[in-house]
């Protein structure tokens, strides 16, 4: 069934491969199930109607319809350079190096430049990520300790791997970005703690499975843009 959702240009082979740890478990518990009915002497005894009730139930749950789930990841760093310095490469920073980190070459959104237009609260920052921007109204400017903002479009969060051009329903709305913000801790030595915080929603499910992979997917986002705000404010 992957292969055909492949084949069919449905889906990519990221995707497929984050879904089979749950698709396979399932597969082989539906597959003993039937198995067990079908060896049983009782088997022919089985009303039809029954299995094809268990069929129809499979889309029930969509009537519950829960709300997205709202989780946040945090991620920190050490800068030797004093909070003044960090500041200005936290507001915005220049272009990135060439992604090194493989899991960015498997089609995941990353960063390339931050960019602002005004100052204080009210200015808008445009993160660029290889799919597009970020457009972050700020919220508190706290110069030079707290930056937030609110996330008001975004772009897909990856580029799905697949000989053709696809754009499935679950990278629009399913994984949103809601908030984010920077803390700048003055420490010993002229030293900074830069601590980066993402607020974001989903809504696939189970959220408990899904959230691993956006909390892990969010923190390598993180550090390489905390890493890059390190190393421009360490040089400067």
């Amino acid at each position: 069934f992957g292969a055909c959702v492949f084949l069919l240009a449905m889906e990519g082979i990221i995707c497929l491969a984050m879904a089979s740890v749950i698709a396979m478990p399932l597969s082989c518990l539906g597959a003993l199930a039937g198995f067990g009915i079908q060896s049983n002497h009782h088997a022919s005894r089985v009303p039809p109607v029954l299995l094809l009730s268990c069929l129809l139930l499979m889309g029930f749950e969509k009537m519950e319809n829960p709300k997205p789930v709202s989780y946040a990841v945090t991620s920190r760093v050490e800068v030797d350079a004093p909070p003044e310095v960090v500041w200005n490469h936290v507001v915005s920073f220049s272009e990135l190096p060439p992604v090194e980190d493989w899991i960015f070459k498997t089609g995941l959104a990353y960063p390339l430049r931050a960019e602002i237009e005004g100052e204080g609260v009210g200015a808008v920052r445009h993160c660029v990520f290889s799919t597009g921007a970020f457009v972050e109204p700020i919220t508190i400017w706290d110069e030079p300790y707290v930056l937030a903002f609110d996330v008001t479009s975004q772009p897909p969060p990856m580029k799905e791997l697949s000989p053709y051009h696809i754009h499935p329903p679950h990278l629009d709305g399913h994984l949103e970005s809601k908030r984010g913000e920077f803390r700048l801790e003055r420490l010993e030595g002229g030293r900074t703690r830069l601590t980066g915080t993402t607020w974001y929603k989903h809504n696939m499910w189970p959220a408990t499975y899904w959230r691993a992979w956006s909390d892990f997917l969010i923190g390598r986002i993180h550090q390489r843009v905390l890493n890059h705000v390190k190393n421009l404010s360490e040089r400067e």
